[in-house]
């Protein structure tokens, strides 16, 4: 079904340059990974049309062939990356409620932060040390939904739009797979 719903070619999302570097080693076909030479952004050249990301490739539809897909490729790794989490806490009840009273429920991409709202970021790391190690067998990669953002990249795109970035978890973010994030339209203070 995939190759059914590939989107069309196009320019890079940050600088609009036609030209881009193909990087095979991250391919997953029909997708496309692509560095631009201009700005460095790495991005999906042929992403679907985004009614296709929500009828055929959300989440809740994917998941479980997703994780049956790493484990038949890394089952080592998938079942010590579980044990791990699990122990970590990432996996507690108690992180839902967290997360709820720190963020009002609603769509990450509504970026509607005007009067000072803030809004809550986590996208896939492409900047980590455990990418550059893993290389396409990275956690990180999935496709097409996934868009990959390093610090750099994913501030210049929220300055472009006249937000600020604060980084939530920057002492651990060199080994972190996740950048996470709040964008906001508060001026910076101080």
């Amino acid at each position: 079904m995939a190759a059914a719903v590939e989107g069309a070619i196009r320019a890079c999302p940050k600088c609009g340059s036609e030209a881009f570097r193909a990087l095979g080693g991250y391919f997953s076909p029909p997708w496309q990974i692509v560095e631009c030479p201009s700005c460095t952004f790495v991005y999906l050249r042929n992403p679907p049309e985004y009614k296709h990301l929500v009828s055929d490739f959300a989440w809740e539809r994917t998941r479980v062939a997703e994780v049956e897909r790493r484990k038949a490729r890394s089952p080592i790794r998938m079942w010590l990356d579980s044990m791990t989490r699990w122990r970590a806490g990432i996996y507690s009840p108690g992180i839902a409620g967290t997360l709820k009273r720190l963020f009002t429920p609603g769509r990450v991409l509504d970026v509607g932060c005007g009067s000072g709202k803030k809004v809550p970021v986590r996208v896939p790391n492409y900047g980590s040390l455990n990418r550059r190690m893993l290389g396409a067998k990275w956690c990180g990669f999935r496709y097409p939904d996934h868009v990959y953002f390093t610090t750099k990249s994913l501030g210049a795109m929220a300055g472009d739009c006249g937000l600020k970035l604060k980084l939530l978890n920057p002492i651990r973010l060199p080994l972190d797979d996740n950048i996470n994030a709040v964008l906001s339209s508060e001026t910076a203070s101080g």
